[in-house]
């Protein structure tokens, strides 16, 4: 029987090194920082650009294209592509003096060299041009942004099945700067819900008590605002959902949704932190 030392004597013997001194299976994945993939990157780029205009010239093909081969060869047409060039060529001489972030030497900076199938991916649907607002003006596309959301639910432990309550949501953004302010924007909406639920509970002469639910809550009145803002955002969410058990049970549809209403108009996203605040603190 080998021993857990003799395995892996014999495994450095046969020239296999440990996943985390070898990188060698991130080769397919980048450019390179001598652009080693060149051919490869623009081999693929090429055929997808012809792809893509396969797809256009095949969309109505009886259609007169609107660009026709008299306006290509008219001296403003020739004038228009010679600046187009030369202001692109004027564009990648500035880009030149970027910092090289592909290169490992600033492999410690936030910035770093961009994966080649991602790279591609995002040059190729640039041609397609979607709009994710709607499933009319991009129904691959935002398909595709619910699938990418859930991965990443998934991957961080939040729930992500709809008959369970709660349901992790989110949409893709522009870049991380757009999704560190949003998160911190549900995050304050979250934590000041409690107030503005206290708030409209008071506003419409409504009781509830929610310690009938559960031990772990007292009735809404008896909270101090220092308490209302100091739940956990579980806590806010299960006070949540036992209040609006708790309130269905007593008023109409009409009422329920005056309710809402007043939950709403009194939160921090419609009132503005400045009222928000001032109305809190006079109470």
């Amino acid at each position: 029987m080998k021993t857990c030392d003799s395995e892996t004597s014999a495994d450095n013997q046969q020239g296999n090194k440990p996943l985390s001194n070898n990188i060698e299976f991130l080769s397919p994945y980048f450019l390179g920082a001598y652009g080693e993939n060149n051919d490869v990157l623009e081999s693929m780029l090429v055929e997808f650009v012809r792809d893509h205009i396969y797809w256009r010239r095949n969309f109505h093909p009886e259609d007169t294209p609107p660009i026709t081969p008299q306006m290509m060869n008219q001296a403003s047409y020739l004038d228009s592509m010679a600046k187009i060039r030369e202001q692109l060529h004027s564009l990648t001489a500035k880009l030149k003096r970027s910092v090289p972030f592909y290169n490992p030497r600033y492999i410690g900076h936030m910035s770093s060299d961009l994966m080649m199938p991602a790279l591609l991916a995002q040059l190729i649907t640039n041609f397609y041009n979607p709009n994710n607002i709607t499933g009319e003006s991009g129904p691959i596309t935002l398909k595709m942004e619910l699938e990418v959301g859930e991965q990443f639910a998934t991957m961080f432990g939040f729930n992500t099945e709809a008959n369970k309550y709660p349901c992790a949501w989110g949409h893709l953004t522009s870049g991380g700067t757009n999704a560190n302010f949003e998160s911190l924007w549900n995050f304050r909406a979250a934590k000041f819900y409690p107030i503005a639920l206290f708030a409209a509970a008071k506003q419409l002469n409504l009781t509830i008590d929610l310690s009938i639910e559960t031990s772990d809550f007292k009735d809404l009145a008896d909270y101090s605002c220092w308490e209302l803002i100091n739940f956990s955002i579980d806590q806010v969410l299960e006070i949540r959902k036992l209040a609006f058990k708790q309130v269905s049970s007593q008023l109409n549809d009409l009422k329920l949704n005056e309710f809402k209403q007043a939950i709403e108009d009194n939160r921090i996203e419609t009132l503005g932190p400045a009222q928000f605040f001032c109305r809190t603190l006079a109470a």
